[in-house]
């Protein structure tokens, strides 16, 4: 009774993750960072504006932190490669943005 929801949970979460963890699938944080917080004169935000940014994406990389967390206790033996992939995605991922914020090793 459980176990289709469960399955369906562990997929979903897979694509949420795939979406938003990898780089290679996604690199539209990496993008965002590198379009407003490179220093680039013509993309200065205000510092109200620069410290939302920053926030915003911290919350979404903790986000994708727990779902990382949430989709190891969904998924099955035979999806630990692709979840070893997300954990190195976001690893990598991580490592990146922090050119741009620093905070975020502490953060993460």
């Amino acid at each position: 009774m459980f176990y289709k929801p469960l399955v369906t949970m562990a997929k979903r979460s897979s694509l949420f993750l795939r979406l938003s963890a990898l780089l290679q699938v996604n690199s539209g944080v990496l993008s965002v960072c590198t379009a407003f917080l490179s220093g680039e004169p013509a993309t200065r935000l205000r510092s109200q504006e620069l410290q939302q940014l920053i926030a915003a994406l911290l919350e979404f990389m903790a986000v994708c932190k727990r779902a990382i967390r949430v989709h190891f206790r969904l998924i099955g033996e035979e999806d630990q490669d692709f979840h070893t992939q997300l954990v190195n995605g976001f690893q990598s991922l991580t490592a990146e943005l922090s050119h741009y914020i620093p905070a975020i090793l502490a953060e993460l």
